[in-house]
């Protein structure tokens, strides 16, 4: 490249231009990244407001049948999802509670893999559950095992949650909120009776 005497007398290149061009450049990339932890911080906000005022309608429930309410028709609205049911082996005892849907031992072993969580489309098994317990099968959800360690065998219970869209639940979204919900379920179903009539 040839600089002309009216580009600069001095032969010297102004690279002021560029140099200003690159830092704008590099301002904008920086505010791109930190609108985006700023958007996920938000959402992990909501997420853990959301988790807590679920928790605290399974702390106020005195009976199983206030726990099977709140998570079938006030978790829905408070969770953002298009409905909540829990599912259980038609061996555990659980499921003969009347908000809980019975299922084969075989499909509740297809729900999720030794993790315990699922998030995402479902298989054939899982969509089964899903229209056994009364819900049009999702474009994507979250099956999430109760945990095993407690002394009631919840292990064979999970809870299913229907999501709107497709991205509602994917792989790559944590589960560590998920997890704590279900065990808040579980000592929440250990420590209340079953109301009887």
């Amino acid at each position: 490249m040839s600089l002309s005497p009216k580009d600069n007398a001095s032969g010297v290149i102004d690279l002021n231009h560029l140099l200003t061009l690159k830092a704008q450049q590099a301002m904008r990339e920086v505010q791109r990244k930190q609108k985006i932890l700023l958007d996920n911080s938000m959402a992990n906000h909501d997420a853990i407001r959301r988790v807590y005022h679920a928790d605290l309608l399974l702390l106020a429930a005195t009976n199983r049948e206030e726990i099977g309410e709140a998570i079938t028709t006030y978790f829905p609205p408070i969770l953002d999802v298009a409905a909540a049911r829990l599912v259980a082996d038609s061996l555990n005892q659980v499921s003969k509670d009347p908000f809980v849907t019975a299922l084969p031992s075989q499909i509740m072993t297809a729900l999720t893999d030794d993790s315990g969580v699922f998030l995402g489309p479902l298989n054939n098994a899982q969509s089964k559950a899903f229209a056994a317990a009364g819900i049009d099968v999702p474009p994507s959800a979250a099956i999430v095992r109760l945990p095993q360690d407690l002394p009631t065998p919840s292990h064979d219970i999970a809870l299913l949650l229907a999501g709107h869209e497709a991205n509602s639940f994917t792989p790559s979204h944590g589960t560590d909120l998920l997890t704590q919900l279900v065990m808040k379920i579980a000592i929440a179903l250990a420590a209340r009776p079953l109301r009887r009539k």
